[in-house]
């Protein structure tokens, strides 16, 4: 089976909605914008493995470690709010960074004689992946809320996010992975073997869409595998975003892409292809206030309906996306 699915880039309207946003910005806060932060809690619903880059021996064999601090087992705040990003983007009509490299080399079982590729001018040339937003003041969806650093410009993101931690005492399982491989170009969309250069290549376009792996279940059939350490089914963490000028529809895009409104699953980790990395929102608290510190309180319905009325929602994204991450995850 495919251990990934494809949510759409935009066809209609904008593919990238770049416009100057007044409330992208530190210097001050602006009436009107919520800030604060969000206490959220995690359910893992499979084992879940960050790899610390941390390696020990286990009966002779090597075993990965899974990141920690101290006693706690942890979700690194950079790696949460990375797949919190790519859940916005796919959602939004925002800019999906930079394309994969085309000098890493390729793996494929169906053609054992291809080891390169690369990406037509068409796809090169797509709004995602033009090096654009700041250029002016213009900026995306995501990027506005998430920041950016480019080689020309930079602009701090209004989000911050920490370390998930477990509770004191969690031990880690000790899990079978198959073996993971960099990123394959050519399932990223539609392609052809190019036997015009001295030896055959992948020249892949148009694109499928945002790549979101999917394995609701262990994976048997893999050529190899290696020893990891994970956190285990049934396992909470906690942590806290922290937020700042966000307004109405940022503020509901976030939780729909939390899986909190609409409800969904998140997929973070390691073989979320195979078995793993599958949590859930749990409870989360808010402690949220104006721009002149008062208590506000949470209003999650406002901020769904102010996401939906949103030009900057992608309706078909977050379609696809539901389907997704609701279902075969």
């Amino acid at each position: 089976m495919d251990r990934y699915a494809f949510v759409p880039f935009a066809d209609q309207g904008p593919m990238v909605r770049r416009v100057a946003r007044p409330n992208a910005r530190h210097d001050r806060k602006l009436p009107g914008m919520w800030f604060g932060k969000l206490q959220v809690e995690l359910v893992c619903e499979q084992p879940v493995h960050v790899g610390s880059g941390f390696k020990t021996e286990m009966e002779g064999k090597v075993l990965r470690r899974t990141a920690r601090a101290g006693n706690a087992l942890l979700v690194p705040g950079s790696s949460f709010k990375g797949v919190l990003r790519a859940r916005f983007e796919a959602i939004t009509r925002s800019c999906a960074g930079d394309l994969p490299s085309e000098r890493d080399k390729v793996v494929s079982r169906s053609h054992p004689e291809v080891t390169r590729g690369h990406f037509t001018h068409e796809v090169k040339r797509m709004a995602v992946f033009a090096d654009a937003c700041g250029d002016g003041d213009l900026v995306c969806p995501a990027c506005a809320l998430f920041g950016f650093q480019r080689k020309h410009d930079t602009l701090r993101g209004r989000i911050t996010v920490t370390d998930f931690v477990t509770a004191d005492g969690v031990a880690p399982m000790t899990e079978l992975m198959p073996s993971q491989f960099g990123p394959r170009i050519h399932h990223l969309g539609k392609f052809r073997i190019d036997d015009d250069d001295r030896e055959p290549v992948f020249e892949v376009g148009p694109l499928h869409g945002r790549k979101f792996y999917i394995g609701p279940s262990p994976t048997t059939d893999a050529v190899g595998y290696e020893r990891v350490e994970a956190i285990p089914k049934g396992v909470n963490l906690r942590g806290e975003i922290r937020i700042l000028n966000l307004d109405d529809a940022e503020m509901g895009a976030l939780f729909a892409a939390l899986g909190v409104a609409p409800a969904s699953w998140i997929k973070l980790g390691c073989g979320k292809g195979h078995g793993f990395g599958r949590v859930r929102a749990g409870r989360i608290g808010h402690v949220l206030s104006d721009e002149r510190r008062r208590t506000r309180a949470a209003v999650p319905e406002m901020w769904a309906r102010a996401f939906e009325a949103s030009v900057d929602r992608w309706e078909a994204g977050m379609r696809h996306f539901q389907e997704i991450h609701q279902g075969a995850c």
